[in-house]
């Protein structure tokens, strides 16, 4: 038996390790914490043990942006009936700070948002989580990390087109755009980059030790309120540059 659940957010090379994170939370957060500003109050998940790192593979990486820019094309090519095209939807990559960052938050177990994981290329860096448990070990992890990533866009889209398409225009409390959190932040025409980091463990729950797998995903930007998901228009219309089959490139 195998199950996800999906945690959304508002609001790993030499370079990101020598970044002084804990500078980003004085210039960024505030009165809140940064995930990678050592150390920190973020705390362990309960009733977890045997915490193991997913080494990312270039393989998972590269499924990990192409599934993005699969979602993302569709949309702003206009292939998802019942939803506009988009004008200036930008080529996702991978990020390599992003995905420190995300390390940082995900080696801890637990299904909660971090405070802060801003820095000075990503300010308004944005976040999806999600978890699976499976009373058996994971064979496949890499079919489990792209299941995790289509459930983003799948569980959420129709939200989007059949109730609240007001959200590509403006990003609002009412109605409640965070219903659709995970998929507006794939679809962000901004957003250009992301990193993740994934880890498995075991977790005590209704009696039983469940084999878990959790990712964290973090983006370039993040859903802002009042502000627009994606601009409307003919696929690439908009673009700064080149285009890529409907992607900003």
């Amino acid at each position: 038996m195998l199950k996800f659940v999906l945690l959304m957010t508002v609001v790993c090379g030499a370079a990101a390790q020598a970044i002084n994170w804990c500078a980003m939370q004085t210039q960024y957060c505030g009165t809140k914490e940064h995930i990678a500003c050592e150390p920190n109050s973020f705390k362990m998940g309960t009733n977890v043990t045997d915490i193991q790192v997913v080494s990312l593979t270039t393989d998972i990486k590269n499924m990990i942006v192409d599934r993005h820019n699969y979602y993302r094309r569709r949309v702003a090519s206009g292939q998802e009936p019942g939803l506009s095209s988009a004008s200036k939807m930008r080529q996702m990559f991978w990020n390599d700070n992003l995905a420190y960052v995300a390390n940082a938050h995900a080696k801890h177990a637990n299904f909660q948002h971090d405070q802060c994981r801003a820095s000075n290329e990503f300010p308004y860096s944005g976040q999806n989580l999600a978890i699976s448990w499976s009373s058996q070990p994971f064979i496949n992890i890499q079919a489990t990390l792209q299941g995790q990533v289509n459930s983003w866009y799948d569980t959420e889209m129709s939200i989007v087109r059949d109730r609240m398409q007001s959200c590509i225009d403006k990003f609002t409390s009412s109605p409640n755009c965070l219903e659709a959190g995970h998929f507006t932040v794939m679809v962000k025409d901004s957003n250009r980059a992301c990193g993740c980091a994934a880890y498995t463990f075991r977790q005590f729950m209704q009696g039983n030790w469940w084999y878990t797998l959790m990712t964290t995903c973090n983006y370039a930007d993040t859903n802002m309120l009042n502000s627009p998901i994606y601009a409307r228009g003919a696929a690439c219309s908009a673009c700064s540059g080149s285009c890529n089959n409907g992607l900003c490139a």
